[in-house]
């Protein structure tokens, strides 16, 4: 498939789930340093850590499967484990003396001598999930890791990489999503985005590395956007609109698996209220209204998931 990562060479696996639909993966890892220096020194200047190393993991991925597995640790104190393994190129020919024809399956060199970026203590940062007409939903997420990351990172034992079919498959499409919001009755909806990010604080021992501790920080902020081709959608002032108070609202949305009604998930923002709007007019005659909702929470988002195997 076009845009994807190729399962045959790449596998990119959260708990051992591996993750169907990538689109890209973008890894890195910097250590604070610093330089020592006094005054009168003039040797060799040396470098002093200064903090902890942190690395960051973001991907972004087409919703062929259910994301339960992602954001079920937005805002959790649990960490995350994975890896990203490059499998070999390399095909062995394989002869079947039954119908005398050769067929060739890849080399497998073992773990010790494939290519294998593992990592530890991992946590959510933000998590996105954008829609629009006639297009599979998209979703990324952006990762902290404050332990270890490299071929050398301990993951637990029980952590063994698993096919993309192990997994649920859920594809939701057009028709199958569906969402509460202004305007929503009488005005078509061509686009709408959600994030979700939680920032976090770790905290350190004197003789550790590693953080014995990471805390998410509250609260955890909620934005949604939505693009509406506008038919009868009457704009507010929003000066006057604020000025009476804060109007809270509920807004969610709703994505069923195109194959399969009775699977779906929900996203749902309680106490939600407008914090921009913007209205666009081309030469084509097309009226477009951006709404921007905000939904600060102490608690964690509400995701749920309907019709999906209890084992998952």
């Amino acid at each position: 498939m076009k845009d994807y990562l190729d399962s045959a060479d790449k596998r990119f696996t959260l708990f051992g789930d591996q993750i169907s639909g990538l689109q890209s993966i973008d890894m890195s890892y910097n250590i604070p340093l610093t330089d020592s220096s006094a005054v009168g020194y003039r040797g060799k200047i040396a470098k002093i850590q200064q903090d902890p190393g942190l690395g960051n993991i973001s991907f972004s991925k087409k919703m062929l499967t259910c994301d339960k597995n992602i954001t079920d640790y937005i805002g959790s104190k649990d960490y995350i484990y994975g890896s990203l393994e490059f499998l070999p190129h390399e095909l062995n020919p394989v002869f079947d003396e039954l119908t005398q024809t050769t067929t060739y399956e890849p080399a497998d060199f073992g773990d010790a001598q494939n290519p294998i970026i593992k990592f530890d203590s991992g946590v959510i940062e933000s998590y996105t999930c954008s829609f629009s007409v006639d297009s599979l939903p998209e979703s990324s997420v952006n990762m902290a890791i404050y332990g270890d990351m490299g071929k050398t990172a301990k993951i637990p034992t029980e952590n063994v990489p698993r096919e993309p079919a192990t997994s649920v498959d859920f594809i939701p499409f057009s028709s199958g999503i569906s969402l509460v919001c202004d305007g929503r009755e009488s005005n078509h909806v061509a686009s709408f985005t959600l994030t979700i990010i939680t920032a976090h604080k770790p905290y350190y021992k004197v003789g550790s590395l590693d953080p014995c501790d990471i805390i998410p920080i509250k609260p955890i902020k909620q934005n949604f956007n939505v693009d509406l081709d506008i038919v009868d959608y009457q704009t507010r002032s929003l000066h006057d609109y604020m000025r009476t108070g804060i109007h809270f609202k509920t807004l969610s949305v709703k994505m069923q698996d195109k194959c399969n009604p009775s699977r779906y998930c929900t996203f749902e923002f309680p106490h939600s209220y407008l914090a921009s709007e913007s209205v666009n007019v081309d030469s084509q005659n097309n009226t477009r209204a951006k709404l921007s909702y905000e939904c600060p929470t102490i608690q964690p988002p509400i995701i749920n998931y309907y019709g999906f195997p209890d084992a998952f």
